[in-house]
Order: structure tokens, then C-alpha cells, then sequence
């Protein structure tokens, strides 16, 4: 009734009521984004945003080394968007001005082929896209991005990012050592996902490193544990019980 009376185009209307079907569907009809910012106080508030977006910071590859406080300034700056199944949620015209984290729901990623599509990959939960539009502007968005299913992505913008980073210099060395490396691919724009897995894969390949769950180790670590236990138990009760002869040292061997 609300939309009727001011005349809302019937897409808009569809979406409204997609959001209130899925608030319905997934949370009972509570209204979440109320209590945190209307009923709760501001420490609680932040304790309950962190303990719903950290998993969605901490499997991040571009966040997960940096410092906690860092992190923690990032969990509580993100905001929650709904968007309903079939909903263009990165288009043509718009550049994108921040990266998403796919708390529920699927996400796809594509070009628009002369009004074909070509898919790039699907985005499913705790995983993200957009994230190349922090550290550099985008003019034009290298691919767009639609919802597969009803979706609940939290949203980091670029603004908030750049004001948290101005706090945390070590972080902004770390990141622009990513940027440089990702303007070496040109126009492909390439994912820096890719790029900080490629760096720790070399980091891994240059540094020798057994683990220690390793099947040899552990037949290692079997054979010292029985040389010791016969040296701290049998060598001294032979010892004891003999010590009025002539012990070779192959014997007690």
C-alpha cells in the first residue's frame, strides 16, 4: 500500500516484497539490522556485528595475515544489503565503490557478450568479489555480478576502507606491494585472491619445512622416544643389579 501510494515502478515493488519474504523466511520476521542499530547499545552492537562478519574477514586471503585491530575496524564497518534472486547487484553504468562478502546466498559473476553472457565463476557464502576496487578506482567495472539465489552480502566501501587504512601504515605497505604486483597484469585486472595465494605458494616453495604430522617424522619421533625410555629405565637397573662385574659397553648396549 505504501509503494501504491507513491507510485513505485513494479520492479521496485517486487524487490521490496522479495526482502520482506526473505526477512520472513530466513529470520522469523525480525528485523535485525533494528535491534543493531536502533535497541542496542553501541558496545554491544559492535561485540554482536564482529561475532556475524568475522568469518567473512578472517577467510578473507587479502585480510587474514594483517593485525587484529586492523581486522576488528573492518568487521565493524561493513553493512548488510539484501538483494533478491536475478537482482544486478554490479552493473555497466555504476562503477563499483566497494567489495562484497557473501554472508547467504550465491552470487555470479560475467561479461555481457553482445547480450550473451559469459560466466567468470560463482560466488558462494563466506566467499567475496570486487575486492581489486579498494586499492584501485574503477571507471568501469571489469565484470558485473548478479544474484543466483536470494543473497545477504555485507558491504565494505571504498571510503570507509581508505579511512580505516590511514590508521594502520604496516597494512598499507602490504597492500600497495599487492597493488603494484596486480598493475603488472594490465588490463586483465587480474583477482589479487590469486595473487596473495601465488605469494604464499613461492613462500612455501622457497622455505624447507617438514610438518610434523608427516608419516616418517612421526617413526622418527617413535625411535627417540624408545632410546630414551631404555636409556632412563634398563640402563640404570642393569647397573644396579650388576655393578659388582665387568660391564662392557656392547653388553649394556
Amino acid at each position: 500500500k505504501f509503494l501504491d501510494n507513491h507510485s513505485r515502478p513494479m520492479e521496485q515493488v517486487k524487490r521490496v516484497q522479495d526482502y520482506f519474504d526473505y526477512m520472513e523466511r530466513e529470520q522469523g520476521g525480525v528485523n535485525e539490522d533494528i535491534i543493531l542499530n536502533k535497541s542496542l547499545p553501541p558496545h554491544l552492537k559492535s561485540s554482536l556485528i564482529i561475532h556475524i562478519t568475522s568469518p567473512m574477514i578472517l577467510n578473507c586471503e587479502l585480510f587474514s595475515q594483517c593485525e587484529a585491530g586492523f581486522q576488528r575496524r573492518l568487521m565493524t564497518s561493513l553493512e548488510r544489503n539484501f538483494f533478491g534472486l536475478g537482482a544486478t547487484i554490479i552493473n555497466k553504468s555504476i562503477p563499483s565503490d566497494g567489495m562484497y562478502f557473501v554472508k547467504k546466498g550465491q552470487v555470479e559473476l560475467y561479461h555481457d557478450m553482445n547480450g550473451g553472457r559469459k560466466i567468470l565463476r560463482k560466488v558462494d557464502v563466506d566467499e567475496f568479489f570486487a575486492e581489486e576496487c579498494l586499492l584501485e578506482h574503477w571507471d568501469q567495472n571489469p565484470y558485473l555480478a548478479e544474484s543466483v539465489t536470494d543473497c545477504e552480502l555485507w558491504h565494505l566501501r571504498r571510503s570507509d576502507f581508505n579511512r580505516i587504512i590511514e590508521d594502520f601504515p604496516h597494512v598499507r605497505v602490504k597492500l600497495k606491494n599487492i597493488t603494484r604486483k596486480t598493475s603488472t597484469h594490465g588490463r586483465r585486472r587480474g583477482s589479487i585472491s590469486t595473487i596473495v595465494k601465488a605469494n604464499r605458494h613461492n613462500i612455501h616453495r622457497r622455505s624447507f619445512y617438514i610438518h610434523p604430522d608427516n608419516y616418517y617424522v612421526q617413526i622418527w619421533f617413535g625411535v627417540v622416544l624408545l632410546v630414551t625410555l631404555y636409556s632412563v629405565i634398563s640402563l640404570p637397573f642393569r647397573v644396579a643389579f650388576l655393578e659388582n662385574h665387568d660391564i662392557s659397553l656392547g653388553w649394556m648396549l
